[in-house]
């Protein structure tokens, strides 16, 4: 996906079933677009003669973002909400946490890059007043193995983990801590199926009752968000 972290509508509509959605024409026009800050310019162009550059810099701002890529990315996503163009659903990446070889010195700087680049999207969108109207969800294409393998890394796996943050989100563990003591094939064994996150985030942030997800609705997510 291009830098700007925009996705294709077809990437939504994988992860999310995003389709439910209904974005207007200008909104699907950008989703389907795989380059989407330049059509995005077009349109804020149309909108206000300006560029996003122009209308919304960087040094706009309230705070200033770390250094790196997925900063960059998340610094785009603020200057597209500050320019209030309505986009439903923006897509960041930041990786990669496929780490065969190596890990005990690359999960610290991925873990570091992530959290210091959340923390800053977060103060600005305090600054901005909009915290109350984003919400941030991580996902991963898979986990890790428990053990370690022969080139101090770890391979593909079946569990994972997922954080949401956002001013209505409730914090707090939803879901069991998975067992070290109970492995199937030497995987953690999940306690909560994933789907059942998208499915909360479409009901109850995107306001779509009728997603695909709805069999997978768990009850154990029902005070996630305010």
């Amino acid at each position: 996906l291009p830098n700007i972290g925009i996705a294709t509508y077809q990437h939504l509509k994988m992860v999310f079933g995003v389709e439910t959605v209904k974005p207007d024409q200008r909104v699907k026009e950008v989703l389907d677009y795989e380059f989407g800050l330049e059509k995005l310019n077009d349109i804020i162009s149309n909108k206000t003669g300006l560029k996003l550059d122009t209308y919304f810099p960087a040094s706009k701002l309230p705070a200033r973002m770390p250094y790196g890529n997925f900063s960059a990315q998340l610094t785009d996503g603020l200057r597209i909400i500050g320019s209030e163009t309505t986009i439903p659903v923006m897509h960041v990446q930041h990786g990669s946490f496929d780490t065969h070889d190596g890990q005990k010195w690359q999960h610290p700087k991925l873990l570091s890059e992530l959290t210091e680049g959340l923390a800053s999207f977060r103060k600005n969108l305090i600054n901005m007043g909009r915290w109350d109207d984003v919400l941030v969800m991580t996902y991963s294409e898979f986990g890790r193995r428990v053990a370690e393998n022969g080139a101090q890394g770890t391979d593909h796996g079946a569990a994972s983990v997922q954080f949401v943050m956002g001013g209505k989100v409730n914090a707090g563990l939803y879901g069991d801590y998975p067992s070290l003591d109970k492995l199937e094939d030497g995987d953690l064994v999940y306690t909560m199926d994933y789907r059942s996150v998208y499915e909360h985030i479409c009901s109850s942030w995107l306001n779509q009752k009728n997603n695909e997800w709805q069999t997978f609705s768990d009850k154990r997510l029902r005070s996630l968000i305010s």
